[in-house]
């Protein structure tokens, strides 16, 4: 809706920016953008409103 900021990671197992790639419409996203919480579920949360209608991609680099 152009105004969300916190998205969920199913799977997702770093605490850390750096433990994830993510993508807006295929565009990567500095870590700087974003954090990660600490708690189980894993959410993300974008610095800014992401735009409506677009594609959302996180792929999580941690197996541990």
């Amino acid at each position: 809706d152009g105004s969300q900021t916190v998205f969920a990671i199913t799977g997702g197992l770093s605490t850390i920016s750096l433990g994830y790639l993510v993508h807006i419409d295929g565009v990567y996203q500095k870590s700087t953008n974003y954090t990660i919480n600490a708690i189980t579920p894993r959410e993300l949360t974008m610095s800014s409103a992401v735009p409506a209608g677009s594609e959302i991609t996180i792929v999580s680099l941690s197996t541990l």
